[in-house]
């Protein structure tokens, strides 16, 4: 699946406003908001492959709300003709008989998208922008006035064994292509069910351009694996995948040496681990019925450029293989990804908290 390119670009953005120099990375954190929680890439108008599961019923829903034109539909590997289906500009294509019931059984070459952002969509995402740049990365404006003279900023604690990693050796220790990009999937604690669905059914695509490592939880190992060899089943790119209950710190710091770009849950204590390696993300926090204080460190990593955030209720396997694309193909915004992921990171967390408490009790201790 081609890219889409961004809703719009700086300039275009600059039209419309006037004020300080704009950081493209938090426009581009802003886009990929608006297009996970919208579940579909909305604007430009671009050539799209889409490969769904068949409904069973007569109608098939793709995930676009624009529907352009349509090249070609291929259902269980048979091309239909043109008169079999008709489809309508809301991304729906219906036939006579029922369509297939075969995960994965149809494949769609379409035109999607608006050609230009709708008007009131492009007053989201100036608003939101704004909204984003008025809040500074450094402003503990979450604490009462009276008390943040005595903050200090200091992160959040990481492992010490795996600060940094090791950038050799981590294809041949994972028997992993070193020719392609690799993406590391952090899962196997609180919420990993819903990462892991959405990986396994858009591994086959995924695995056509990059490695995936997966770390799926020591209790849906079994059952990840067993699904993932269902799914790469006569897959020519079967050795591209690595499934994991829990990687070791060996296995994790090898991974993180060639990982390219991260899929995580947004715990604070992995958002730092991920900072500290500069590692491009895309961070799909725990719903907020669950737990807010995830759904606010995302949009706070997003915010300062390090990632970007896909809602779980907007997670499905085309927009997480569409927002992998889009980071994988844009080597500029990677790299604006990674200097961002390096000035949030706080590496040094732990000694400044122990030295702070030293320094406190070492106040108090009795003359």
């Amino acid at each position: 699946m081609t890219a889409p390119a961004p809703l719009i670009d700086l300039e275009e953005y600059a039209e419309y406003v006037t004020g300080d120099a704009l950081k493209e990375t938090r426009l581009d954190g802003v886009i990929a908001a608006i297009r996970g929680y919208c579940g579909w890439h909305i604007a430009p108008a671009y050539d799209a492959t889409f490969v769904v599961d068949g409904p069973g019923g007569r109608v098939l829903s793709l995930p676009t709300l624009r529907l352009n034109s349509v090249v070609s539909v291929t259902e269980n590997g048979t091309e239909l003709d043109a008169d079999a289906f008709e489809w309508s500009h809301d991304g729906t294509l219906r036939r006579s008989c029922n369509w297939t019931e075969r995960y994965r059984g149809i494949v769609v070459v379409a035109n999607s998208g608006f050609d230009k952002i709708p008007a009131d969509l492009l007053a989201v995402v100036i608003d939101a922008f704004a909204q984003a740049k008025a809040i500074p990365l450094n402003e503990p404006t979450n604490f009462p006035a009276k008390v943040r003279d005595r903050m200090a900023r200091v992160g959040h604690p990481i492992r010490k064994e795996i600060r940094g990693f090791s950038p050799e050796g981590g294809h041949e220790f994972l028997k992993l292509d070193a020719s392609v990009p690799t993406i590391l999937i952090l899962g196997g604690s609180q919420g990993s069910r819903a990462i892991n669905e959405t990986v396994l059914d858009a591994l086959p695509q995924l695995v056509a351009k990059y490695n995936v490592i997966h770390q799926a939880g020591t209790a849906n190992l079994e059952e990840v694996s067993g699904i993932a060899s269902v799914a790469l089943k006569g897959s020519p790119y079967l050795e591209r995948y690595r499934a994991f209950g829990l990687l070791n710190t060996l296995a994790i710091r090898m991974s993180a040496g060639i990982a390219t770009l991260i899929v995580s849950r947004a715990g604070s204590g992995t958002i730092f681990e991920i900072a500290s390696w500069a590692i491009p993300a895309i961070l799909v926090p725990i719903p907020p019925d669950v737990s807010h204080d995830q759904t606010e460190n995302a949009y706070s990593y997003a915010r300062a450029g390090g990632g970007i955030v896909i809602e779980q209720q907007n997670l499905s396997p085309h927009v997480l293989a569409a927002e992998v694309d889009r980071l994988m193909d844009d080597a500029a915004l990677r790299t604006r990804m990674h200097e961002a992921a390096q000035k949030f990171a706080r590496p040094e967390a732990a000694e400044k908290i122990a030295t702070i408490l030293l320094e406190t009790a070492l106040a108090h201790e009795p003359v």
